[in-house]
């Protein structure tokens, strides 16, 4: 495409400044975590890492400040607007209560999210340890996961425990960060939604529903067929991006789906997709990896053709 072409060679001194831009905004956002986040403490081998509860004032300062710089880290990176709308009878201060639900599109999302609320997210053990991204990443009050730890690591325990205390009167006592949980597990096309895992629902908690969009002209944001480093660059050269979050009301789990974690994320899956006019897909991770192999001339994965596989071990 000429017009592609044209535009990309016009964009592409953009790609540097945009780049410097965007690790300055991550620098002041490590500074201030850095200053006023919680101390760098280390983990007991096996023990889960406990959550250091930060004076009020601190907590909002760090919300305030990685908010701004999220927001200018998106705008370095071609986000010029990013737009809010609501559910009609959407409450603002009702949805804060609930665990955010949304849906994954792109690794913009993270940005996207820390620029609208930032939230605490659910990531691995080794993420505390990441340079710079780790020390945000605590500040946020994320959770972090050891999966070799057994029952101390458990992802559905600290979720729900989180959960809880969104919902408890203790949380008016000390700042509590929004959980943000993508259910599908893995990003999507931005064109349909994934099956929801069970984890974020075992509480029974009400849930509050997000939405995002990215709406493109040239190249979208949910294009994760392509290696990354070209999806940086694809990225970074377009003359500026949009987002979209929709808030929907909470959903509220009936009896029968707070006794069943399945039923309950089956239902608001379906609620979900309806809501946000997008198709229900029941692909999987493993459908996606399938796709990503034969899209990029990669290596199939062994359980595509497993009798081969298990010709070739023989």
């Amino acid at each position: 495409r000429m017009l592609d072409l044209v535009k990309f060679a016009v964009t592409i001194p953009l790609l540097p400044l945009r780049l410097l831009m965007g690790f300055g905004w991550v620098m002041v956002c490590f500074s201030a975590f850095a200053v006023f986040g919680p101390p760098i403490a280390r983990k007991k081998e096996g023990a889960a890492r406990e959550q250091v509860v930060l004076p009020a004032w601190r907590q909002r300062l760090l919300t305030a400040v990685g908010c701004v710089c999220a927001r200018m880290v998106l705008l370095a990176f071609g986000f010029v607007r990013v737009r809010v709308r609501d559910e009609e009878g959407f409450d603002a201060r009702e949805a804060a209560r609930y665990t955010i639900v949304s849906n994954h599109v792109s690794m913009i999302d993270i940005l996207l999210w820390m620029s609208y609320c930032m939230p605490s997210f659910v990531a691995k053990e080794a993420v505390a340890k990441y340079p710079i991204v780790g020390r945000i990443a605590r500040g946020m009050q994320s959770i972090f996961v050891d999966r070799l730890s057994g029952g101390a690591g458990s992802v559905t325990d600290k979720i729900v425990k989180r959960q809880q205390e969104l919902q408890s009167a203790a949380a008016s006592e000390r700042l509590v960060a929004p959980l943000l949980i993508f259910p599908e597990g893995t990003t999507a096309n931005g064109r349909c939604v994934l099956p929801f895992r069970s984890g974020a629902f075992v509480s029974g908690c009400p849930v509050a529903l997000y939405i995002l969009h990215y709406p493109y002209a040239h190249f979208s944001p949910a294009y994760d067929t392509i290696h990354g480093g070209w999806f940086l660059v694809r990225l970074l050269t377009e003359l500026y991006s949009t987002a979209e979050i929709v808030r929907l009301r909470p959903y509220y789990p009936s009896p029968e789906e707070r006794a069943d974690a399945k039923l309950y994320a089956a239902n608001v899956h379906a609620h979900y997709c309806r809501a946000a006019q997008l198709a229900a897909s029941n692909s999987t991770y493993k459908d996606k990896l399938e796709y990503h192999a034969v899209v990029r001339g990669d290596k199939l994965p062994p359980w595509v053709l497993p009798a081969a596989a298990a010709h070739t071990a023989a």
